[in-house]
Formats: structure tokens, sequence, C-alpha cells
């Protein structure tokens, strides 16, 4: 992984133009990228300062999620959304500043993470699920009693219709 500093530039202080909360957003991303998937967000990189430069201003980083980790597994979708705004090669793209990217995070952290997908549509609901099972935990043992009781009734009903449908008799 490259040390220096220029490696995590916005690509507007690569080009000398003026830097301002937005670019921050972007080295704060490259970080955090890097700290989820441990690789280098851009990639492999060799050689001097004119390779890296050139890279921060044409290399698109992989999705955070394609990385997998042999022990924790792939960098949750949403997660990899934050990293993908926030490391947009144009400013207007990225979060305005890091207290819009603190936001996203402590979104996701809360499980309101904006729902751009199936998967994302079904962990949001399982989620809720759970949190509303935690608050009310006799209420879900005796529903779910009642809904298996009421399932094996319905179950045994129908065993007997269609053995009696039959001519089987007992």
């Amino acid at each position: 992984i490259p040390q220096s500093t220029r490696s995590y530039m916005a690509p507007e202080q690569a080009l000398a133009k003026p830097a301002d909360s937005r670019s921050d957003v972007y080295s704060l991303c490259a970080t955090l990228y890097e700290f989820l998937t441990l690789h280098y967000y851009l990639g492999h990189v060799s050689g001097g300062a004119p390779q890296v430069l050139r890279s921060v201003l044409q290399v698109e980083p992989v999705d955070a999620e394609h990385h997998k980790a042999p022990v924790h597994g792939r960098v949750p979708r949403p997660l990899s959304r934050i990293c993908r705004k926030g490391l947009a090669k144009h400013p207007d793209e990225r979060f305005a500043d890091a207290g819009e990217l603190e936001d996203a995070l402590q979104a996701w952290l809360e499980g309101g993470a904006p729902i751009v997908c199936s998967g994302t549509c079904m962990q949001r609901g399982l989620r809720a699920w759970s949190r509303w099972i935690d608050r009310h935990p006799v209420v879900v043992p005796i529903a779910s009693f009642v809904v298996i009781a009421l399932f094996l009734r319905w179950l045994v009903v129908s065993a007997w219709e269609l053995l009696q449908l039959f001519g089987v008799g007992l």
C-alpha cells in the first residue's frame, strides 16, 4: 500500500485546484475503504509521483463489497456504497462534508441505510423484525406457539379430509 499522502489526494487536489471539505471526504473515504477491505483503494500502483497522480485522476476504485476477507467475509453493500459516494471523482457527487459522511455511517449502523436493492430491503426488514422481537420478549413465543398450533391443526384436518376422500378409514 503506498504510504505517501499524495496517494490519498482528491482528484481536484491532483489537478492543483482549490480543496474544500469534499476533498477531505475523499481522503477519509480512501482510508475507510482500506480499513474495510485491507486493500489500497486504487489497486496496485507502482512507480513514482506521476503514476500515483495519474491513478488518482483516472482509476475508479473497485467496489469495497467485491473484496472478500477470509475471516470476516464481504463489506456490506450499503457500506460499500458510502465508500463509493465518498470516492467519486467529481466533488459535487461526494458528501458535502465530514458531518454528512458521519450521518450516512450512523444511519447504516442504526439499520437505516437507504434501500437500493432487494438485499438491503430484506436486511432492513429483518433488522426491524429483530428489534421488534427484542422489545416484545413475551409476545413472540406466545404468538409463535399459536401459529404453530394453528398450522398443525390445519395439517391434521387436511390429512383427515384426504383420508376420508380416498375412503381410507382408521
